[in-house]
């Protein structure tokens, strides 16, 4: 069989190699697409980690890198990331108290956990820092 590349950049039908199909109906893409995907992921978490490690001082790659970091590791669930907030955001950006305080607001509003991902950055840097938050989060 055939497939054609990206619109606009069509040279014509490429050949597909019997590999390329296998491995193409087992994740649904192409391979060099899911190799640029991991890659572009690895720089931005690296990339973040690092800047923050040498103490580039802004909030809101602050609030991104702690939002990518913990949103790539949530596999089943933004429950399971709960801990790992609480010890970035208490007591540097909030209260114990009013992290819990979100969480449970958070978890009476329908939806998946990004609402408590709002709160936290909104709390920390208002309404950028929110957005920022779940950008974050949702990157992953």
């Amino acid at each position: 069989g055939t497939y054609s590349k990206l619109p606009g950049l069509d040279d014509g039908p490429v050949e597909q190699t019997a590999f390329d199909r296998k491995l193409g109906y087992k994740i649904g893409m192409e391979i060099h697409h899911g190799i640029f995907m991991f890659l572009f992921w690895l720089v931005l978490l690296v990339g973040s980690i690092t800047l923050i490690g040498r103490g580039y001082d802004n909030k809101y790659l602050e609030i991104f890198e702690i939002f990518y970091r913990t949103g790539s590791l949530v596999f089943g669930g933004g429950v399971v990331i709960v801990p790992m907030l609480q010890n970035e955001v208490v007591p540097k950006w909030m209260t114990e108290d009013q992290f819990f305080q979100g969480l449970g607001l958070a978890q009476s509003l329908p939806g998946p956990f990004f609402n408590f991902a709002s709160f936290l950055g909104g709390t920390y840097a208002g309404l950028p820092g929110a957005i920022v938050a779940n950008l974050g989060l949702m990157g992953p």
